[in-house]
C-alpha cells in the first residue's frame, strides 16, 4: 500500500512538471504567422502577408535552437499551403527537391496573383533543410533559413540561401546591379526606397503570457532569374508563438527592441547629405510612426513592470524603471506632436537628436534591467 501511495505521488508530481511551461534545457514550440507585407520585387505592388506556421521549434532556455527537417512525401500530414498541387501536396518543389514539411510560410500572390510563391525551406542548401533559431547581442531573435519561393514551376523558383530574418532591422537593398556598377537595376522593394529600413519587435505586445513579435527580412532575386534579376525584397510578418516569457523578460525585450531605433536614426542623421528625394520623403514621413511605435514599445514595458510590482515585492529598481520608462513616454509623445507637422517636408529629414537622447536614456534603463533577465543577450 505505501508503495502504491509512493507511485501515485511520484505521477501527480510529473504531471504537474509536464504542464508546467519552462524552457528546461530543450522545449518543442509553434510559431503562427498572423499577416504581414511582402515588398517587391522591384516595383512591383506591395501584396499581403498569407498565415502561415512554424512547428518543431526546438530551443533552450536562450531561446537557441533549430527546427529540424522533416518530410514524409505524399503521407499525412501535410503542409495546408500544398493542397492542389501534386507536387507540393507531396512534400516537393516543382523541381522534385523535398522541403520542410514542419514550416510552412503560405502563398503570396505576388503581382496582384499574377504569381501565387509558395514559401517553404528546401533541403538542398547549406543547412539541408533546418531552421536556425538565437538571441543577438541586442536581444532580437534571428531566423537563419534556406528559404524557397516556388511559383509551380521549375524555372520560376527562387532560392535565397542563409536568409537571416530578425526581429531587429533590416535595410531595403540596392539592387544587385547597382552593387555591381551595371545598368538595368531596379532600386526598391515594392513601395519601399533601396536604403530605408523595416524594424520588427519581440515580447509580449497582447499580454498573454507568450513570446510574440513581427520578424523582418530583406534580399535580392538571383541576378540570372527569369523574373525581376538583382531586384530587391523585404517582407515583414507579424506573429504569435506558445513560448512562455516571464513579465520581467518581456518588459526588458520591449525596452531593448526599442534601441533598433538608435540604429534607424543614427543612420538617418550621418546619411543627410547622401539621401535621395525618395529616401529623404520616405524617412519624414515614417518618422512619426517610428515615434508612435517607440511609444508602444515603452508602454508594454511600463504596463508588464507595473503588473509585476502589484502582484509580488520586488526591489526599488522597478518602481525607479518604470519612473523613468514614463518620463521617456511623455517626451516621445511631445516630439510626435512635433513630427507630425514637419513629415510633408522633402527637402531634408526632420532633426531627430532629441529622439537620440531619448534612446541614450532607454539604453540606461536596460543596462540595469540586465541582472533581472533571465535571457542572456
Amino acid at each position: 500500500m505505501q508503495t502504491s501511495r509512493i507511485y501515485i505521488v511520484l505521477l501527480a508530481f510529473c504531471a504537474i512538471l509536464a504542464a508546467s511551461p519552462s524552457f528546461g534545457s530543450s522545449h518543442v514550440y509553434s510559431l503562427s504567422f498572423i499577416d504581414g507585407t511582402f515588398y517587391g520585387p522591384g516595383n512591383m505592388p506591395d501584396a499581403k502577408m498569407p498565415k502561415g506556421r512554424i512547428d518543431y521549434i526546438r530551443l533552450n532556455q536562450q531561446l537557441t535552437g533549430e527546427t529540424p527537417f522533416f518530410n514524409n512525401a505524399d503521407k499525412h500530414p501535410n503542409i495546408e499551403s500544398g493542397k492542389g498541387n501534386s507536387n507540393w501536396s507531396s512534400g516537393k518543389l516543382s523541381d522534385e527537391s523535398p522541403y520542410n514539411e514542419y514550416m510552412d510560410g503560405g502563398i503570396v500572390e505576388v503581382g496582384r496573383g499574377a504569381l501565387r510563391m509558395l514559401n517553404v525551406v528546401t533541403k538542398d542548401g547549406p543547412n539541408q533543410g533546418k531552421q536556425l533559431y538565437s538571441l543577438d547581442k541586442r536581444c532580437n531573435w534571428k531566423i537563419v533559413t534556406d528559404l524557397v519561393q516556388d511559383p509551380g514551376f521549375r524555372d520560376g523558383i527562387i532560392g535565397i540561401h542563409n536568409l537571416t530574418i530578425t526581429t531587429g532591422v533590416v535595410w531595403a537593398p540596392d539592387s544587385l546591379q547597382s552593387q555591381l556598377d551595371i545598368p538595368g537595376g531596379v532600386d526598391s522593394a515594392g513601395s519601399l526606397p533601396s536604403g530605408v529600413p523595416s524594424v520588427g519587435r519581440f515580447g509580449d505586445y497582447d499580454f498573454d503570457g507568450y513570446l510574440d513579435g513581427t520578424v523582418v527580412g530583406a534580399a535580392n532575386i538571383p541576378i540570372n532569374h527569369i523574373f525581376y534579376p538583382g531586384a530587391p525584397v523585404v517582407q515583414f510578418r507579424n506573429f504569435h508563438t506558445d513560448i512562455p516569457i516571464a513579465p520581467v523578460d518581456a518588459a526588458a525585450l520591449s525596452v531593448f527592441g526599442s534601441l533598433n531605433y538608435k540604429l534607424i536614426f543614427d543612420q538617418i542623421t550621418s546619411s543627410k547629405s547622401k539621401l535621395k528625394n525618395a529616401q529623404i520623403a520616405h524617412f519624414n514621413n515614417s518618422i512619426p510612426k517610428y515615434l508612435a511605435d517607440l511609444s508602444a514599445r515603452v508602454e508594454n514595458a511600463i504596463t508588464h513592470l507595473s503588473d509585476v510590482v502589484e502582484t509580488r515585492d520586488n526591489p526599488p529598481e522597478f518602481i525607479d524603471w518604470i519612473s523613468l520608462l514614463n518620463a521617456v513616454l511623455s517626451d516621445v509623445t511631445g516630439f510626435l506632436v512635433v513630427s507630425e507637422l514637419n513629415k510633408d517636408s522633402s527637402s531634408e529629414v526632420s532633426n531627430v537628436s532629441d529622439v537620440e537622447i531619448m534612446i541614450k536614456e532607454l539604453s540606461e534603463i536596460g543596462k540595469s534591467m540586465r541582472s533581472y533577465m533571465s535571457l542572456s543577450c
